[in-house]
């Protein structure tokens, strides 16, 4: 099925978005390794940004602040869901807030990788409903240890979330509101093609900080709540 012929709103619409792009209330917490303003990555980030907001389209997509982008290491947990593989079993009656504290409980201490090194893989587009520049671990080692960490996350917070052991890494620009007409799929496409090519080369490695245990209330913001250290050689 086409995609503008769908009857129900993007997915993004109605938990994280109004349909008019503002930002809806969604908290939650999650493990992000965020890419500040002192990473070189940002600046080539926010230029594949731009141009996607500068596209003929771009009214279809919600673009997220500079300041929110970040690569998420472990999805924790949204208030809205709750259903099984989202929420804790043994705190299935927790608040947010006393889930938040408990998890930082359970992650203090816990070592992180630091430095992770990662490379652009592709801008997808409308099959994720988002514009999300896809990463890929820079080797086999690097693989490993993210891998290894995000399983030590899940056994220490007692979550895990369906597709973890093939969790794809990305960095989220903006974010699908509005299906487009059929004529425009193909250039969106297109220049998600395009503009994640270019990315590609501006940007031939990201290398991320240890990552922080973060709080946040809408897409827009994430404020952390623990940092996690850097693993020892």
């Amino acid at each position: 099925m086409a995609l503008h012929a769908r009857s129900r709103p993007p997915a993004p619409v109605g938990p994280k978005f109004d349909a008019d792009g503002s930002f809806r209330r969604y908290p939650g917490n999650t493990v992000i390794c965020a890419i500040g303003a002192d990473n070189p990555a940002l600046a080539p980030l926010v230029a594949a940004q731009r141009a996607l907001a500068r596209a003929p389209w771009a009214s279809h997509f919600a673009f997220l602040p500079p300041s929110s982008f970040h690569m998420t290491v472990f999805e924790g947990v949204c208030e809205a869901v709750r259903a099984p593989g989202h929420w804790p079993a043994d705190l299935v009656d927790a608040s947010l807030a006393e889930v938040t504290e408990r998890f930082r409980e359970r992650l203090t201490g816990v070592e992180a990788p630091d430095a992770i090194r990662m490379r652009v893989s592709r801008l997808a587009s409308m099959d994720t409903r988002a514009s999300s520049v896809r990463l890929l671990p820079w080797d086999e080692k690097e693989e490993s240890r993210l891998r290894s960490f995000r399983d030590r996350l899940s056994e220490r917070l007692g979550l895990r979330h369906a597709g973890h052991d093939a969790y794809a890494f990305h960095v989220t620009l903006s974010y699908l509101v509005r299906w487009p007409a059929p004529e425009a799929e193909a250039a969106i496409r297109a220049d998600h093609a395009r503009f994640g090519a270019a990315l590609a080369e501006a940007l031939p490695e990201i290398v991320l900080p240890a990552p922080d245990f973060c709080l946040f209330e809408d897409m827009a913001r994430f404020d952390p709540v623990l940092p996690l250290g850097p693993q020892r050689a």
